[in-house]
């Protein structure tokens, strides 16, 4: 063997010895990344290439829009060989607080439907993947999407119950914020949508800064990040909902499910309509693709104005229903500056690949009602203002006595609670929380 034969042998079997070592270390990382947590068998062979190909692809979005996107904590409810979906929660405060210990103030509150949501959405999930994941083949994981407003006690509390986590990265609040400075320097603009902000109250949301004379901007960043979901490519599918949007029918949502997963790109988002915006971001189906999280990242970097829309779209027709003020088609409806002029900008205009189903009627695919309801402002289940829903509210009071039940293992017996010794502040919190809801849910 020549000088230089042995050369390049031993620079050969570097290399090689170094790509281990990177992929051990990036492996051991990123353990929870992956949903089948037997992942490298050799049935996953072609999972673990497509997967590949998308980190290096996220990668490239990264650098070219100087983002993070940050990877999922937490180990997978899927079993491999069978589709994986997403049932992803998303949550952020207005502000950072302490833990809380009882429900004492509107935030308090706010954090039991936080935990409250995610003990329903995790019971509903871990029985359906026991009972029905291998013969209907669709297994489901249940992700909180969070900024860093949440506490590391409310994330340990999750993950305890199995839930997954995704944390929005501030460059990513960033990028929004840099988005809402180009569309002040181009055109000079007051935004009049519902809370809308410019770019100095913006980035002092990021840190929450006391600057601000109000703290809705926060709620802005938490809203707009909402399509982070279709960037977790190893999910063949993912159910958004707000905090206050629960499964009602997991039968329901996951025929929904199969029949969306079938329709290849022709439809990427099933989406409901709202009484003042094209779509309702409450609750909705996406189909995750790093096409469709670049054209999220190109639309939030362009930014959005109330003339033209995101990334100057134009004037649009007036599409959603007769009953709101709007009727002129303006981009003024409630959401256009986030998440639901988002979505409705990508899917139903950019794309073309939405789908909105019949708001009445139980063909398939169901309607978002028979999968899905929204207790929204007074019938808020955590809330101690609750006022029960009408009878005629179909589902609701069913929904309230699941989250009853699945709360009710937060409960602690009187005699030791007061003790008090050896009860956690969060063993406290949980209590109070399961308490309300189980009071909210008799009336």
């Amino acid at each position: 063997m020549t000088t230089k034969t042995l050369y390049y042998a031993i620079l050969f079997v570097g290399l090689i010895a170094t790509c281990s070592a990177n992929w051990n270390r990036h492996h051991r990382e990123n353990r929870n990344l992956f949903p089948n947590p037997n992942f490298g068998h050799t049935e996953d062979i072609d999972f673990r290439l497509t997967f590949a190909a998308s980190e290096v692809e996220i990668s490239e979005l990264e650098t070219e829009f100087n983002i993070r996107l940050n990877t999922l904590i937490g180990k997978s409810l899927c079993e491999p060989g069978y589709k994986c979906v997403a049932l992803l929660v998303d949550a952020g405060l207005r502000e950072p607080r302490p833990d809380c210990d009882s429900l004492e103030d509107k935030a308090c509150e706010y954090q039991c439907g936080i935990l409250s949501n995610l003990k329903h959405h995790i019971t509903v999930a871990k029985d359906y993947n026991q009972m029905y994941g291998r013969s209907t083949g669709v297994f489901y994981d249940v992700v909180l999407v969070h900024d860093f407003s949440i506490t590391d006690s409310i994330l340990a509390a999750v993950r305890n119950e199995g839930v997954r986590t995704l944390l929005i990265s501030d460059s990513l609040k960033e990028l929004i914020c840099s988005g809402i400075e180009r569309q002040e320097k181009l055109y000079n603009v007051h935004f009049k949508t519902p809370y809308s902000v410019g770019s100095k109250t913006c980035r002092e949301a990021i840190t929450f800064s006391q600057d601000y004379p109000f703290k809705l901007p926060q709620v802005l960043l938490v809203q707009a990040a909402k399509p982070v979901a279709f960037s977790l490519t190893y999910y063949q599918a993912a159910t958004f909902l707000d905090t206050d949007a629960y499964i009602y029918s997991i039968a329901n949502s996951t025929a929904n499910l199969k029949w969306f997963m079938q329709q290849g790109d022709d439809v990427e988002l099933f989406a409901g309509s709202g009484p003042k915006s094209p779509i309702n971001a409450a609750r909705w189906i996406g189909k995750p693709s790093l096409e469709i999280t670049r054209d999220w990242l190109s639309a939030l970097r362009s930014g959005f104005n109330n003339e033209t829309g995101w990334e100057d779209y134009g004037p649009i027709p007036q599409v959603w229903e007769k009953s709101s003020p709007d009727t002129k088609g303006t981009w003024e409806f409630m959401g256009a500056d986030r998440d639901q002029g988002l979505l409705w900008y990508i899917f139903g205009l950019k794309r073309k690949s939405l789908y909105q189903p019949p708001r009445t009627g139980a063909g398939l695919p169901f309607g978002l009602e028979y999968m899905i309801k929204h207790l929204s402002g007074i019938h808020n289940p955590w809330s101690s203002t609750y006022i029960a829903p009408l009878e005629h509210i179909q589902g609701i009071k069913e929904v309230m006595g699941k989250i009853a039940r699945a709360t009710s293992s937060w409960k602690i017996d009187s005699s030791t609670l007061s003790l008090s010794k050896g009860v956690s502040d969060v063993d406290k919190f949980l209590h109070s929380c399961a308490m309300r809801i189980e009071k909210n849910s008799k009336m």
